[in-house]
């Protein structure tokens, strides 16, 4: 078996083998640019990956960090936000150097389609089917597995059963990033591509269908399905097919159903304007669980053969499960009952939401709630927030690669959850916290490359040099394929404590299996520093996906796209640049917006307007000008405070020419 050996960096060593750390996927041109150097320097260059040219010269380290994560050693962190110019790069340090990456406009938007493709991939009960699968990753149905009735979802990692917690959580995560950025491609390649709704929404309605169909005769809803009812099969020549029947587990608890709840009173609302019958099937299942619930406040026993996820019965923790469904349903409906429910419920925001706990999702739903909710509590679980921010710029300016984040199993998606529910949710909520938005990309800059092994830890993307390759995965195990990960799965990243048996057995067949003990090619002990507690192998404690981890980084690539946007706007409002060829309209920014927002349009020449307004079901809603233009770039505000919160169409009609861009409306 050919085995393939990430570059490796235990800190400190000689420096010619040392490494600058580094995005390897890059940056915007407006935005905060820094590495990682294990020596101290005085000057550092950035030079043209192509020719070796000096492109930028910098001074001595902003800051150095000792810290216990590389051993105690002293890093240097260096900055280099004044390059803004588009191209391929490396740092330069004395005689080390970094990984190339790219600083450019478009530098998220291949993680981004290969991280919501990574759904596709994993889901349950279906084929998986070239043209959908963009290389060998196939297999055929198991839908022939499922329990009766039950249809759908994502396996949860790289094993095979479907948990509620990380379901839910996924969905979660799909649905804010609709809310918050609303992708309307329907284009993205997956078997729904082209239906009319965007494909965003056809994943996540992948999941939801599993969450319905896992609700029992009584509206409580059951915590898992696994093979055999045992979850136990055969390491690396296991396939979806060669299961056993699935069984249900975790019979109703009060955990489970209100995380089912919260997801699908929250997709009654998203779901709405695509399919009323669904978003009102899911609203009635909401409703039916909700009432299950609070009759049986003492089902809280979720223990089950499938084993994983058991989230215990904490009073406390309960709590937090509870108000994520009153603040899900309080949206979908006003009613004053779920208000009232959600103030008895709640409890103060304490770290991010997880599998077993859910304030910071109920917080953020609760804050889309515009009548019905108590003002003086939005404004209170907005202090949290800002104080949450606080917490994480605060970790990560004491940390080598400026990452924040918690070293227990999945870190990788502990600091997506970070800045996707604390950092870039307080920026959304003031936009004058630029530093919050700026450590939302600091976050992605450690996944991407800027770490102690300078490995990217998302499978697949295009440009990386130094990427991850393997993987705990039993589908991919058994299918040993080449290249053997599909794209877009996020590692779990370096664990403080890797399990004691998480062990290799060279000797099993039909391939051996590497794990994070008894590797000789990525050797580790007691002695590795806890940055360093990762291997690229069949590990199960450091190199493992799982979805929940997956869609938080989706929603952070989705953020970071959105300053993308913004990029755009300003470099072309700001910069000397050529009139287009023909007409066109910008997006807007941001979007979603509130009452009003600036529709900036560019004509080559002079040129009868007429820019309109339509809503989803393609109606006129506003017509905003019309009216004889000259050439040049023009701002127009368009305020839609009579309408109704939704998406709607803003279309500049120029000549015989048109152009329109989506609007995401929120009152």
């Amino acid at each position: 078996m050919t085995r393939i050996l990430a570059i490796v960096l235990i800190w400190p060593v000689t420096l010619a083998a040392q490494r600058i750390a580094v995005s390897q996927l890059g940056f915007l041109p407006s935005m905060k640019k820094q590495f990682t150097s294990p020596v101290p320097f005085s000057s550092f260059q950035i030079r043209r990956a192509g020719d070796g040219g000096i492109a930028f010269t910098g001074g001595s380290a902003i800051r150095s960090v000792t810290s216990a994560l590389v051993g105690g050693s002293t890093i240097w962190i260096g900055d280099f936000t004044d390059l803004s110019s588009p191209g391929r790069y490396k740092v330069v340090v004395d005689s080390a150097e970094s990984f190339p990456f790219d600083i450019g406009l478009s530098i998220y938007d291949p993680p981004l389609r290969a991280v919501q493709l990574f759904f596709y991939y994993q889901r349950a009960f279906t084929s998986v089917d070239i043209p959908y699968a963009e290389g060998p990753w196939v297999h055929a149905s198991d839908a022939d597995k499922a329990p009766p009735g039950v249809v759908k979802g994502w396996h949860d990692a790289g094993n095979y059963a479907v948990y509620m917690p990380t379901m839910t959580q996924s969905i979660f995560w799909l649905l804010e990033v609709w809310s918050d950025f609303t992708p309307l491609d329907d284009s993205t390649n997956i078997a729904e591509s082209g239906n009319g709704v965007p494909d965003l929404l056809d994943e996540a309605r992948w999941g939801l269908e599993w969450v319905r169909s896992m609700q029992d005769s009584n509206g409580g809803f059951w915590g898992s399905a696994c093979p055999g009812c045992n979850n136990v099969y055969t390491y690396g020549s296991s396939f979806p097919t060669d299961m056993l029947p699935y069984c249900k587990a975790a019979a109703p608890t009060v955990q489970n159903t209100a995380k089912a709840v919260a997801v699908l009173a929250y997709a009654s609302v998203v779901y709405d304007q695509y399919d009323h019958s669904f978003a009102a099937s899911c609203l009635s299942a909401a409703q039916r669980g909700w009432n299950w619930m609070t009759a049986h406040p003492g089902s809280t026993d979720d223990s089950g053969p499938c084993g994983s996820y058991i989230q215990g019965s904490d009073p406390a923790l309960l709590k937090t499960h509870q108000m994520w469904a009153d603040a899900a349903l309080l949206y979908a409906t006003g009613s004053s009952v779920y208000e009232t429910a959600f103030e008895n419920d709640r409890v103060p925001i304490g770290g991010i939401s997880a599998f077993n706990k859910s304030e910071g999702f109920a917080a953020s739903l609760y804050l889309r709630v515009r009548s019905g909710a108590n003002s003086s509590v939005q404004t209170a679980l907005r202090n949290e927030i800002f104080a949450g921010a606080d917490v994480v710029r605060a970790s990560a300016d004491s940390h080598p690669f400026g990452f924040a984040t918690e070293y227990y199993w999945g870190c990788t998606g502990n600091g997506m959850h970070r800045s996707g529910q604390f950092s870039w949710r307080a920026f959304e909520l003031d936009s004058t916290r630029t530093a919050d938005r700026d450590q939302t990309l600091l976050n992605l800059d450690y996944i991407f490359g800027r770490n102690f092994y300078n490995l990217c830890f998302v499978s697949g993307i295009a440009g990386i040099t130094n990427g991850r390759q393997h993987g705990f995965h039993e589908w991919m195990k058994a299918l040993n394929a080449s290249p053997w990960q599909f794209p877009g799965g996020l590692a779990a990243g370096p664990n403080q404590s890797p399990e004691p048996n998480d062990n290799s057995y060279p000797y099993a067949r039909p391939y051996p299996v590497w794990g994070y003990w008894g590797d000789p090619e990525n050797p580790r002990s007691a002695a590795t520093p806890v940055e360093g507690r990762f291997t690229d192998n069949d590990s199960w404690s450091t190199n493992e996906v799982a979805i929940n981890w997956n869609a938080a980084l989706l929603y952070n690539l989705y953020a970071a796209r959105k300053v993308a946007s913004a990029d755009r706007i300003d470099a072309a409002v700001e910069s000397p640049y050529t009139l287009p060829l023909r007409p066109r309209i910008r997006q807007n920014f941001p979007n979603p917006f509130n009452t009003s927002t600036m529709i900036e349009y560019d004509l080559p020449s002079e040129s009868q307007v007429r820019i309109t307004v339509f809503d989803a079901a393609g109606r006129l809603a506003k017509v905003l000008l019309d009216a004889q233009e000259p050439a040049g770039t023009h701002r127009v505000r368009l305020d839609l405070t009579s309408l109704s919160s939704g998406v709607y169409f803003c279309r500049l009609q120029a000549g015989s020419f048109s152009d329109q861009i989506p609007l995401q409306f929120l009152k």
